[in-house]
């Protein structure tokens, strides 16, 4: 088992320099380089479980029937990975009725069994061995968050989505995607995704519910500078909102049908103009200014810089970042950064600012 944590660590390190050179090198985008990171982390979650299951089934056996799936969220979910993101992850699991525990010669009840299991997985994607780090995994966007079990039944999961689950749950869902585990299971856990995105919404309450959870993000991480292109006024979080908050307050049953890639930013947009709730004009201004944030993200975050500052930074740095948003020098980058800024934060105050009532206190919307 330790040979296949450091195997998997090796071509993992091997994969992800090959896509950092290509980028470098200009023979591959930087969305390319999104999508094959993305891949290759698609790839170690599907090697791993088996491994990890197998592993774990010598001390504790199987769960007769048992059934186990892998969520992806965040960057992963949405195959927007970059080389410092974390995995935003959450295990799922289903048993016959009757089943109470696991058949090994130490059997565990099927919650526990899934629970230590879930553990197990998150070791072996974390731990450090000889050859080094494969992956942060975050589990906050699980149910109930980091007070919740690691592993939740398909049951619990279809109820706290039903009953208890906050806006902001339900777009981190948008970017919702199966990765590995059971397909029976993972099957059907798209199908509770697709419920939930399309479950009939109060369109003003949503998106009061979205411009008060940017503000809350704005007053704790207000943005650092120009290059912070996440989180600076009219930046990427500003693009991501707008077309989450559109598609949850859109999609309901009997709309057009969801994208299988929905949760990737630019392919939500290109929905939400399809049916009509962008104008192909507000949509053109967010594409163009998410995908310029995007290439700046993936860019700046293989750069590993830090807090980017245009004075000091390295002068191949800064070539990269040109040639990575398609301009001619850097000035230019900084006129178009400044430009897309202002679009989106405008479109944002536009398309989600005004709807929310006039009678409504975002504040009591529920903690972001």
């Amino acid at each position: 088992f330790e040979e296949v944590l450091d195997g998997v660590r090796r071509w993992t390190g091997d994969r992800r320099f090959q896509i950092g050179v290509a980028l470098l090198r200009g023979e591959i985008t930087p969305e390319a380089a999104a999508r094959g990171l993305s891949a290759v982390a698609d790839t170690v979650i599907g090697a791993l479980l088996p491994q990890v299951h197998r592993e774990f089934a010598q001390t504790h056996g199987q769960v007769p029937g048992g059934e186990f799936a892998v969520l992806a969220l965040g960057k992963l979910g949405a195959r927007e990975l970059t080389a410092s993101s974390d995995l935003d992850l959450v295990f799922i699991y289903r048993v016959p009725d009757g089943v109470d525990q696991s058949d090994g010669g130490k059997p565990l009840p099927p919650s526990l069994y899934f629970q230590r299991l879930g553990q197990r997985l998150i070791g072996a994607l974390t731990v450090l061995t000889a050859e080094g780090e494969l992956y942060q995994v975050d589990m906050r966007l699980r149910p109930t968050g980091n007070k919740g079990p690691v592993a939740c039944s398909l049951e619990s999961f279809i109820s706290y989505h039903a009953d208890e689950a906050w806006t902001w749950e339900h777009m981190a869902l948008i970017r919702a995607r199966t990765v590995a585990g059971d397909p029976a299971l993972c099957a059907d856990v798209r199908a509770v995704r697709e419920a939930v995105l399309t479950r009939p919404r109060d369109r003003a309450v949503i998106l009061a519910d979205v411009a008060d959870m940017r503000a809350r993000i704005a007053k704790e991480r207000p943005g650092q500078g120009a290059f912070d292109v996440k989180d600076r006024p009219g930046g990427l979080v500003d693009v991501e909102f707008i077309a989450q908050g559109l598609i949850l307050s859109t999609a309901a049953p009997g709309a057009a049908s969801l994208p299988p890639d929905l949760g990737h930013t630019l392919t939500g947009l290109h929905w939400l103009a399809s049916v009509g709730v962008l104008t192909p004009d507000a949509a053109d201004r967010l594409i163009r200014a998410g995908r310029l944030w995007q290439r700046l993200q993936v860019m700046l975050r293989l750069a590993g810089t830090g807090k980017f500052d245009p004075a000091t930074a390295p002068e191949g740095v800064r070539r990269a970042l040109v040639r990575a948003a398609g301009v001619l020098d850097f000035s230019i980058l900084e006129q178009e950064m400044s430009e897309a800024a202002t679009e989106v934060r405008a479109l944002f105050q536009a398309l989600i600012v005004p709807a929310v009532p006039a009678a409504t206190d975002p504040s009591a919307t529920g903690d972001a």
